[in-house]
């Protein structure tokens, strides 16, 4: 006689979320105009909505087994993205058009690693002013560094700010001499226009 089948637990996330890969071969360079826009859109590709922990894992598994990851080593250039479903990872998205970044650059070496605690504190809710974070973006640069990159909903309330910036800080257990800093998408995108 077989033991009867258990079935199978479902680990339900508090809100529903997105991975996402950006090409950077095609849609490189600033996007201060409505073309480049479009060519940095066109470069983005939806990797899988998830609702549960085990749809978390099984995605973000994959992401490290083809190499579209921190640290990686591979040589897949591009980043990788995780953001509230409905929230595209560009500035233009109208979740993102009023926010910024908080952003940090980390050693290729550390990168996986602060990637993987800050996307389960996000997909957990365990990040003190997460309700203000649209999503997070691992950028994989040529070099000796990563950049790590939180998107906020709201630039103009700098409470939330402050204190995302400290929770980052807290989280990923970095010293205080380690450079964090936030941007508005509107002083990004200004920049952008003029180089």
């Amino acid at each position: 006689q077989q033991a009867p089948a258990r079935p199978a637990t479902r680990t339900m996330l508090h809100a529903p979320w997105s991975f996402w890969h950006v090409n950077r071969d095609s849609g490189r360079g600033p996007r201060g105009s409505a073309k480049q826009s479009a060519a940095y859109g066109s470069s983005l590709s939806l990797v899988g909505d998830i609702e549960t922990a085990e749809e978390f894992w099984g995605v973000y598994c994959y992401l490290s087994r083809v190499g579209a990851g921190a640290g990686s080593g591979k040589g897949v250039s591009g980043d990788v993205c995780l953001f509230r479903r409905g929230v595209r990872p560009m500035w233009e998205d109208e979740a993102n058009a009023r926010g910024g970044r908080v952003t940090l650059r980390v050693s290729k070496a550390a990168s996986a690693r602060y990637w993987e605690e800050l996307t389960l504190a996000l997909v957990g809710e365990q990040l003190a002013f997460g309700h203000s974070v649209c999503g997070a973006v691992l950028s994989s640069r040529p070099g000796d560094e990563d950049v790590l990159s939180v998107w906020t909903c709201d630039a103009n309330d700098t409470q939330s700010v402050d204190k995302l910036l400290e929770a980052v800080r807290k989280l990923l257990c970095l010293a205080p001499s380690h450079n964090v800093e936030y941007r508005p998408h509107a002083v990004s995108a200004s920049y952008a226009a003029h180089r």
